[in-house]
């Protein structure tokens, strides 16, 4: 099992995915509206983004997720090869694991998860926003300011 076998797995399931997207039969719809450019749909998001305030909240708590949550597997090689003193495979295994530990949360956590509406995601963030304005009233001086 050495690393031709690794790439013979990759290669069957790559096979798998392609078959799967080839026989997906998707329904199509005929749009009457004339196309819009891409420059001209990302200003839309962007205008749509600035004018709800509780879409910007989601938004800059993910951008915030996902910078402290990236730092994880940029320092693990570090903290692998001069901490743990690990070997090449060593930290492929380590990678490996995070990788199927990750698969394997999903796999038991989604079915448990039920999908809130938008809406709530809104009335969620709207009330967090005003929570922490209570918290913290120098933020709403800033916000007000702003």
């Amino acid at each position: 099992m050495g690393p031709n076998f690794v790439f013979a797995v990759n290669a069957a399931c790559f096979f798998v995915v392609t078959l799967a997207i080839v026989h997906w039969k998707r329904a199509t719809e005929q749009v009457k509206l004339p196309r819009e450019s891409f420059f001209e749909s990302f200003l839309t998001a962007i205008r749509y983004v600035r004018y709800a305030p509780g879409l910007q909240i989601i938004l800059e708590r993910n951008v915030l997720f996902a910078l402290f949550i990236s730092v994880i597997p940029a320092l693990m090689p570090v903290v692998g090869l001069k901490a743990l003193h690990l070997g090449p495979c060593q930290l492929g295994l380590l990678f490996t694991s995070m990788g199927a530990g990750s698969v394997a949360a999903a796999a038991f956590i989604i079915p448990w998860l039920s999908r809130p509406a938008i809406n709530q995601l809104y009335r969620n963030a709207e009330s967090r926003s005003r929570d922490n304005h209570e918290l913290f009233p120098q933020a709403r001086l800033h916000a007000t300011a702003a």
